[in-house]
């Protein structure tokens, strides 16, 4: 191997084992848009130093697995921004509607000739528009448990795309582990997608899977370079 190879898998492994792996050690409120855009800089600038100086797929590989799976935490974080901030604006109309019809009624109440009628179709007319907001609260609701569930498929193939690298570099696998590990976690992806277990737990979940994934491919690329390269056979 050249002596600039050599350099490079040097500066690869550095990188990961003193910057790249030490930033997920972050708490979760920590993971904003902006964290998550800085450390995809990071990862997109070695994947490419990478590329050029030529250091091997094993390398390239993982690297392209760690950014798909932040990938996915951008997603994520993203839509669920975007569904919370729905939910709680479908909360505050509700609110708003309820105070401004109690207000009506309370008005209608002090007059001094109350008109039943008028009261009475006040009293609908109030019904009417909680249980249409609420509707509205309700479905915002499923959005945001929609969007956990929608995330296990991805989370499940970045995975199997882990597992079959491992097994690729190792060639242990047989069908019949496979087939074992797909049962065992078929029963965690139905729990992502199961409306029964509040939507905030599971996406705090998948957060912390994704950058579980992110964690499982640098490490394979430490160790990786900590192994000392065979030496290229001399020519006769």
């Amino acid at each position: 191997m050249k002596t600039t190879d050599l350099s490079a898998r040097r500066q690869i492994e550095i990188s990961v084992r003193e910057e790249l792996l030490p930033g997920l050690s972050a708490e979760l409120g920590d993971w904003d848009l902006n964290r998550l855009e800085s450390f995809r800089g990071k990862l997109h600038a070695l994947h490419a130093f990478a590329f050029v100086h030529d250091t091997g797929d094993f390398i390239s590989l993982r690297l392209c697995a760690a950014l798909d799976a932040t990938a996915a935490l951008w997603e994520l974080l993203e839509q669920n921004e975007i569904t919370l901030c729905y939910l709680r604006r479908m909360e505050t109309i509700r609110t708003l509607d309820l105070g401004a019809n109690l207000a009506a009624q309370s008005e209608i109440i002090r007059a001094e000739a109350i008109d039943l009628g008028e009261f009475a179709a006040g009293a609908i007319a109030s019904g009417l528009g909680w249980f249409t907001d609420t509707l509205w609260v309700e479905l915002a609701r499923m959005d945001h448990h929609a969007l956990c569930g929608s995330h296990a498929p991805r989370l499940q193939d970045l995975f199997w795309q882990f597992i079959r690298q491992a097994a690729t570099d190792s060639r242990s696998l047989s069908l019949q582990e496979a087939q074992d590990r797909h049962a065992k976690m078929t029963p965690f992806f139905q729990l992502l997608r199961n409306p029964q277990v509040p939507s905030a737990g599971r996406f705090l979940l998948l957060w912390q899977l994704y950058l579980l994934l992110v964690a499982l491919n640098l490490s394979a690329i430490s160790a990786h370079l900590a192994t000392p390269p065979a030496p290229a056979d001399s020519a006769p």
